[in-house]
């Protein structure tokens, strides 16, 4: 499977290139083919050369290569903590599991040239980690993280059918991937998702590079048949992405919203007809509002002035409800929000009531966060004693809402 041996130290990056590899031996064999045939006509001593051959090409083209390798990054803006989802398909036929020996991943990001590095500071804790196989239907648990510089990073992981545990590398950038002893297993050809939460998990974070460009990660499985994967990784099975880093790929959209506000009232006129000592008339309008203010709106009402005909008016309700048999005139509103200076009633039968004022503004509506779509409903009441004068009175009020913006 797949190692780091010590000469990864002098060359960090990952030994790749399986298939070319194998190319070139077996056209050097070839070549080497036919210079016996010329000299060593023996059919025993080719078809024993041929076997040797065949069985040195295999243990090369052994190795395979990931599928749809690719690194999802949070930010892509150079000097920048991002978070990694590196995802990759294990080769047909391979699993990451223990059976004969232990599998171990690694993902190996770049961390040579100094600015045009990665680089990475903090505590990593398993909450800065996540990590799913088979095509994401199985979440594994990440049971222990330990972190030191290079060589010989290795962790401890619990029993667990799904426990794994994490080295980290602190100077190379290597994070190693080892599963517990009774590890279930994936199954075959399925896609591998490991999530470093460099920027938005714990307290672990890994930084862009300073320098702008595309940058190689190195990905690996190494099997224990090759030795003590944590410590002398002897890449079986790899893979390679890139990623690119920039100066600044967070792009500005920018939109401008009018701001609206519209009052419709229904009910006009209000009609409170023929008063009588022995009841209290009423009738209500409404007053619908709606706007996109930030801060809500407030509605008030201004009257021209009392209920009157010419000099003779209609009395101002002033205990804060209209009695029946009292000279009395109000509005209430349905509307509870707080602080509003025309009393509520909830049932709109003029109990309690305000006294109308002239010409000063009064509120009887609001809301104080916006967007807005509300309908208030405005009770009027009024009841006569026997000394108020026959006559049709009347007066004029102004609706206003005011959108807070």
């Amino acid at each position: 499977m797949s190692t780091r041996m010590s000469t990864k130290r002098s060359n960090p990056r990952l030994i790749g290139g399986c298939a070319e590899e194998a190319q070139t031996k077996i056209k050097n064999m070839k070549k080497l083919l036919k210079k016996i045939l010329y000299y060593t006509p023996s059919s025993m001593v080719i078809t024993a050369l041929v076997m040797g051959m065949f069985a040195n090409w295999l243990q090369v083209a052994q190795a395979t290569v990931y599928v749809n390798q690719s690194d999802t990054m949070t930010r892509l803006q150079n000097s920048t903590a991002a978070d990694h989802t590196v995802a990759f398909t294990l080769p047909s036929t391979i699993t990451f599991d223990i059976s004969t020996n232990v599998d171990t991943l690694r993902v190996d990001f770049d961390h040579t040239g100094g600015a045009a590095a990665f680089t990475q500071s903090g505590t990593w804790q398993t909450t800065d980690f996540a990590m799913t196989v088979n095509n994401g239907g199985q979440a594994l648990t990440i049971n222990a993280v330990d972190q030191s510089a290079a060589p010989n990073v290795d962790c401890t992981v619990a029993d667990g059918a799904w426990n794994v545990c994490i080295a980290v590398e602190t100077d190379t950038h290597i994070f190693t991937i080892k599963p517990s002893s009774n590890f279930t297993g994936s199954t075959a050809d399925q896609e591998i998702t490991f999530t470093i939460l460099g920027a938005s998990g714990g307290t672990g974070a890994l930084t862009n590079p300073v320098t702008n460009g595309s940058y190689k990660t190195d990905l690996a499985m190494c099997d224990e048949d090759a030795g003590p994967c944590t410590t002398t990784f002897t890449s079986t099975h790899s893979g390679a992405l890139a990623v690119s880093i920039i100066a600044d790929e967070q792009v500005v959209v920018s939109a401008v919203v009018d701001p609206t506000i519209t009052l419709t009232i229904t009910g006009d006129p209000v009609a409170l007809g023929t008063l009588s000592t022995a009841s209290i008339s009423t009738d209500t309008l409404t007053a619908r509002t709606e706007t996109n203010a930030v801060n809500g709106y407030s509605a008030t009402l201004i009257s021209d002035g009392t209920l009157r005909n010419g000099g003779n008016t209609i009395n101002a309700v002033a205990d804060g409800a209209v009695t029946i048999g009292s000279e009395e005139y109000g509005v209430a509103t349905q509307d509870d929000e707080a602080g509003l200076d025309i009393s509520y009633d909830a049932g709109c039968d003029g109990n309690p009531s305000t006294g109308i004022s002239a010409v000063t503004a009064q509120t009887f509506g609001g809301e104080s966060t916006g967007p807005v779509d509300e309908t208030v409903t405005l009770c009027f009441a009024a009841s006569i004693d026997s000394q108020t004068l026959a006559a049709t009175y009347q007066h004029t009020l102004t609706l206003i809402s005011t959108g807070l913006f």
